[in-house]
């Protein structure tokens, strides 16, 4: 007889990767200084974040022109969009973004200059496709030409790193027919899952059974949205394909594939148990 709660942990991870910006610096003689901000940050998958070029006019004078080239690894981050400072005169200039580099040449309206720094241009990146934990690129100025003066360039790093996993709550679970014993019977567990976010990425559940139960087979995984009972498809293998399960059973689901933004679903696990010998 097996009558007490038999879930002990469901954890729905998204599949979220953050990046973290360093500094990187190249020091010299200099009158003026460009260099990026933020210089630490973190970016989920999916998200974006605005990085500002400042100018910083160390001998009190900004430069009448600007030119450089921001260099990254594609394969690491995209830039998706560029804006220009307000001291940045729009007219005969670019900035033109490029696969591995955002490229930049324009006039500075020096007459409207108040402080000793201001914002050249703020891009916009995010995590190329396909980035993996540990992968890391630095931003690199190169081609760097600002009027006469002798400038001081910090460019940056971003490493990509693993997010944290995000709980949801577990509601109305339970098992049928609750008493678990020697037989054939096909025991089926129901467990509604709530307030499922779906980001683009695949989301993981994980399953933990206690240790007095063993899992001897699971014929079939079901996974629906509620109140639409929209089968939403699984991203990897179906545990039911495995030929010897154990207590902690774990499946993806691809919400993208599915009209879901947030919502509330349904996991159905059909399997035979056993009381552990």
């Amino acid at each position: 007889m097996y009558d007490k709660a038999t879930i002990a942990t469901v954890v729905v991870v998204a599949a979220v990767i953050s990046v973290m910006i360093g500094s990187l610096g190249v020091a010299g003689e200099s009158t003026g200084e460009m260099r990026l901000t933020p210089t630490e940050t973190s970016l989920e998958d999916g998200e974006s974040q605005k990085i500002d070029v400042i100018y910083d006019t160390q001998s009190g004078e900004s430069p009448s022109s600007l030119e450089f080239r921001l260099e990254h690894d594609p394969e690491v981050i995209k830039v998706t969009n560029s804006k220009l400072g307000e001291h940045v005169d729009s007219r005969g200039g670019s900035d033109i973004i490029d696969p591995g580099a955002f490229r930049f040449g324009y006039l500075i309206n020096q007459d409207q200059i108040e402080s000793d720094e201001f914002t050249v241009a703020t891009i916009t990146v995010e995590l190329a496709d396909g980035v993996d934990q540990g992968d890391k690129t630095d931003l690199t100025f190169s081609e760097v030409t600002a009027g006469t003066q002798e400038i001081e360039i910090t460019g940056g790093s971003i490493k990509a790193v693993e997010g944290t996993p995000e709980t949801v709550e577990i509601t109305n679970a339970a098992l049928s027919p609750s008493e678990i014993n020697d037989s054939e019977v096909i025991h089926t567990l129901d467990l509604a899952v709530s307030d499922v976010s779906a980001d683009g990425k695949d989301d993981e559940f994980t399953i933990t059974l206690p240790s007095d139960v063993e899992v001897r087979d699971i014929t079939k995984t079901t996974v629906t949205e509620q109140g639409t009972d929209t089968e939403v498809p699984l991203a990897n293998e179906d545990p039911a394909n495995d030929p010897s399960p154990e207590n902690t059973i774990s499946f993806k689901i691809d919400p993208e594939s599915s009209d879901i933004e947030s919502t509330d679903m349904n996991i159905k696990l059909n399997m035979r148990l056993s009381p552990a010998s």
